[in-house]
């Protein structure tokens, strides 16, 4: 369900985008907008105060519009014009088709597993609970922790590696 704070988030990285255009160096804006969703996934899944919620979710929704800004106008600038719609055709096929099978995957894990592990007495309870706490929610709050540790893991490995890390440099503006 959209809420205002998700629609004042994108509204707020697109209109930072259009008035600012970017950093030179596109691939950073892309792992800088990933830094900022892991980061506030992390801070969602760690608390539960609505003020948090509210921000992280702010947060999340700006990193998502930067980033997605810089990806385009990364790709619009290496991929050559006569084979961009095969290429977007196929980024948008493969990012939208994944969306099913996270809704259909996270229900399950989540009633399945997450929530009675963090529940009082349950598998993850003793370990978890005490940074977490237990109870209604908090296996949520760790599906989402733990997204955030992913992403953040995801953006050191791949700026780690120097082809993507320098791809602006590397790989060569496409011709007309």
């Amino acid at each position: 369900m959209d809420s205002p704070v998700n629609t004042l988030g994108t509204i707020a990285g697109s209109v930072v985008m259009s008035r600012w255009g970017g950093p030179q160096q596109l691939v950073l804006g892309v792992l800088s907008g990933a830094t900022l969703r892991g980061l506030c996934l992390l801070a969602m899944g760690l608390q539960t105060q609505p003020y948090v919620l509210a921000a992280g979710t702010f947060g999340f929704m700006f990193g998502m519009s930067f980033g997605a800004s810089c990806t385009q106008a990364l790709l619009m600038r290496k991929v050559p014009a006569a084979i961009q719609g095969r290429v977007f055709s196929i980024r948008f096929v493969i990012t939208f088709s994944s969306i099913p099978f996270a809704i259909g995957l996270s229900g399950p894990l989540a009633d399945s597993f997450f929530e009675p592990s963090m529940a009082a007495g349950g598998l993850l309870a003793l370990t978890l609970g005490p940074w977490m706490g237990t109870g209604p929610g908090r296996g949520m709050g760790l599906m989402l922790a733990l997204a955030g540790l992913l992403t953040l893991a995801t953006v050191a490995v791949a700026y780690r590696y120097r082809a993507i890390r320098e791809i602006d440099r590397l790989l060569p503006d496409a011709e007309g």
